[in-house]
C-alpha cells in the first residue's frame, strides 16, 4: 500500500501544484483576516486602525475593469483601488504567458472547487455512482453561461457607460468602500445568498469543476485572452495509443487526444493530463523549447508565476500603484452609511 508521504517522495511534481493553491489559499486567508482586524477599528473611532492589507483588492475585479477602462481612456491610474487594477494586469499577463495556469495554480476558488469536485466523486464512488459528465451539447450550452456573463458585464462597462460614468463610479463612496460591503456579504449573508452557494456547492459534488468550467466570467476573459499565448500544450500523435487516459483526467471535460494542441479557452494548465499519459506524449512547449516533461512544465508554470507576480507587485509598489490614496478617516466617515450606499 501506498502511503501519502511515499506518493509525496515518488511523484512530487504531482503534488506541486497543488502545494501552490494552498500556499496561495494560505495567503488570501491571511489577508482576509488583516482586513477583518482593519474593518474592526474602523468601528471603533478612537482605536487605531490597522494597516489595510491592498491586496484585497482582487476581489474587486468590476472596480477593476471600470479602472482599466479609465487609464485607457485618460492615462489616469485608479487612485482608490490601484492594487485591484495592478493585480489584475497582472493575471491578463498571467494568461499570455501561462494561458489560464492561474485559475488552476493561484486562484482561491478555483483551489476550492476543485477540492468539493474532488470530494464529490470519492463520495459518488463510494456510493457506487459516476460524476455526471455532461455530454457535448449539454457541456457547450453550460459553457455559454459564463461567456454571457462576461459579455453583460463588458457591455455595461465599455458600451452602456460612458466615461464620464465610469470616473464618477469610481470615484463615487460605494466605490471608496466596496471592499468592505465585499466583506459584509460573506460575513452578514442574505438567505439568497446561501442558498445559491448550497447550490452551487451541490453542483460541484455531482458536477466536476461547475462554477469553473461553465459559470466564471473571469475564467471566460482570461481564456479568450489566452488565445494569443505562445505557450500551449502539444501531443505527440506518434507516440499516443489512444488510451483515453487524458481525457478521463481533465475536470474540464477535454480531450487531448483528440488534439495535436490542447488550445482551448477551457485549458487551465493544471497538467493533470501531462502527469497521468503513461507515454508521456504530452508536455508544455512555448517559443524556442521543444515539448516539455512534467518536471520541467510544472516548474516553468510555478516558477514564472512567482516571479510575474512577485516583480508585478514589486514594481506596483516602488512606482505608487499598489497603496490606495484613501485615508482612514475618510473611510470612516462612510461607516454609518454604508446600508444606504448603492452602486447605482
Amino acid at each position: 500500500m501506498i502511503t501519502p508521504l511515499k506518493e509525496l517522495v515518488h511523484h512530487p511534481f504531482r503534488h506541486l501544484r497543488h502545494a501552490f493553491q494552498g500556499m496561495f489559499l494560505f495567503l488570501v486567508a491571511w489577508t482576509g483576516w488583516d482586513f477583518y482586524r482593519f474593518y474592526l477599528t474602523l468601528l471603533d473611532p478612537s482605536a487605531t486602525a490597522v494597516d489595510r492589507p491592498p491586496s484585497v483588492e482582487a476581489f474587486l475585479p468590476i472596480s477593476a475593469l471600470l479602472a482599466l477602462r479609465q487609464y485607457v481612456a485618460t492615462g489616469l491610474y485608479d487612485p482608490i483601488h490601484p492594487a485591484g487594477l495592478t493585480l489584475l494586469l497582472i493575471i491578463l499577463a498571467s494568461a499570455v504567458l501561462f494561458r489560464r495556469s492561474f485559475c488552476s495554480w493561484i486562484c482561491p476558488i478555483g483551489a476550492v472547487n476543485e477540492a468539493v469536485s474532488r470530494l464529490g466523486q470519492s463520495l459518488l464512488r463510494r456510493w457506487g455512482h459516476k460524476a455526471w459528465v455532461p455530454r457535448r451539447g449539454w457541456a457547450y450550452g453550460f459553457s455559454l453561461i459564463k461567456f454571457l456573463l462576461l459579455l453583460f458585464f463588458v457591455y455595461v462597462i465599455y458600451v452602456a457607460m460612458d466615461i464620464g460614468q465610469a470616473i464618477a463610479f469610481l470615484q463615487a463612496p460605494y466605490n471608496q468602500v466596496a471592499d468592505i460591503k465585499m466583506l459584509l456579504f460573506f460575513l452578514e449573508p442574505s438567505r439568497i445568498t446561501i442558498i445559491v452557494l448550497s447550490l452551487l456547492a451541490l453542483l460541484h459534488l455531482i458536477i466536476p469543476n461547475f462554477w469553473c468550467r461553465f459559470m466564471c466570467p473571469y475564467g471566460a476573459l482570461l481564456g479568450i485572452v489566452s488565445k494569443v499565448s505562445p505557450t500551449k500544450l502539444t501531443r505527440s500523435p506518434e507516440g499516443c495509443v489512444r488510451c483515453g487516459t487524458c481525457r478521463r483526467s481533465c475536470l474540464n471535460g477535454l480531450d487531448p487526444m483528440a488534439m495535436q494542441s490542447v488550445t482551448k479557452e477551457q485549458c487551465t494548465f493544471c497538467l493533470a493530463c501531462v502527469e497521468q499519459c503513461p507515454r508521456q506524449v504530452l508536455g508544455v512547449q512555448t517559443i524556442g523549447t521543444g515539448r516539455l516533461s512534467l518536471k520541467k512544465s510544472s516548474w516553468c508554470i510555478a516558477v514564472g508565476l512567482v516571479l510575474l507576480f512577485s516583480a508585478g507587485i514589486i514594481l506596483a509598489k516602488a512606482t505608487g500603484y499598489w497603496q490606495g490614496a484613501l485615508t482612514v478617516d475618510t473611510i470612516r466617515q462612510w461607516m454609518p452609511l454604508l446600508d444606504r450606499l448603492d452602486h447605482y
